[in-house]
């Protein structure tokens, strides 16, 4: 009996041996399958608990590396998912997050990522043509999350949760060569759309309000609010009348949506 108990216990820690010892190269592939051609993963170092991997933002043209580390988060498991603590550390991209991967979606928290203007500028061709520059800071506060599908339905990708953007610096060289502010932005996301209100606006450009952006089978920008630019910037205040009616109190009222 003993004998027998032995073989058990040699059995099963052989068998966690192997566990916690897993390279984390065994999820390399799947990870770049999911990803596509929107990033790559190569690990570096470690097992699948902790270790530290390159990523490749944009790989087919001016890829952008940020060098990540991992580890394992216990607390996931409470919510029947395989968690792990992620730090980027780039120019690029900086900070942190949790990342809980459930059976059929994956789930952010205590986020609090730093992402350059020239990152951003990479994601939709008209950014560029603006001159925009600034630093863009999301930050999933404790007790909220976002929740995605791993497959978009339809080739749309849907989202739940809460979140707070801060564009930091935020300048505009089409219109202005100095930064015209920054603005801190609660943003609630629901399958296809981003609800959103400016909670806080400092600088010479300054708005309140919110709106919603949609990214489904009718995407559409909608913005209602207040805006107050400087009298003496022809450039900014332009395009701002084109779109809202000046107030007595020398603001310009916004009511404006669109579709893209």
């Amino acid at each position: 009996m003993k004998i027998r108990h032995a073989l058990v216990l040699l059995a099963v820690t052989f068998l966690l041996g192997l566990i916690v010892l897993m390279p984390a190269t065994l999820i390399q592939a799947p990870l770049n399958r999911a990803m596509a051609s929107n990033a790559a993963l190569v690990v570096t170092a470690g097992t699948i608990w902790s270790g530290t991997a390159k990523l490749t933002l944009f790989p087919a043209a001016r890829p952008v590396v940020v060098p990540i580390t991992w580890r394992f988060d216990p607390m996931a498991l409470l919510r029947l998912r395989l968690g792990f603590y992620i730090r980027a550390d780039s120019a690029a991209l900086a900070g942190i997050t949790r990342i809980g991967a459930g059976i059929r979606t994956i789930e952010l928290r205590d986020t609090n990522l730093k992402i350059d203007s020239a990152l951003i500028n990479r994601t939709h061709s008209l950014l560029p043509m603006f001159g925009s520059r600034g630093t863009l800071h999301l930050t999933i506060n404790e007790g909220d999350h976002i929740v995605m599908p791993y497959q978009a339905a339809d080739g749309l990708r849907t989202a739940e949760g809460k979140l707070a953007a801060k564009i930091d610096s935020l300048t505009l060289g089409m219109f202005s060569s100095r930064p015209l502010g920054t603005y801190e932005i609660a943003v609630k996301l629901n399958n296809t759309t981003a609800e959103y209100l400016l909670v806080n606006a400092t600088g010479p450009l300054k708005f309140d309000g919110g709106g919603a952006v949609s990214w489904g089978t009718n995407r559409s920008f909608v913005y209602r609010g207040f805006a107050v630019a400087p009298r003496e910037s022809a450039m900014l205040l332009t395009p701002l009348l084109a779109v809202g009616r000046p107030t007595a109190d020398g603001r310009l009222q916004i009511d404006y949506s669109s579709k893209w």
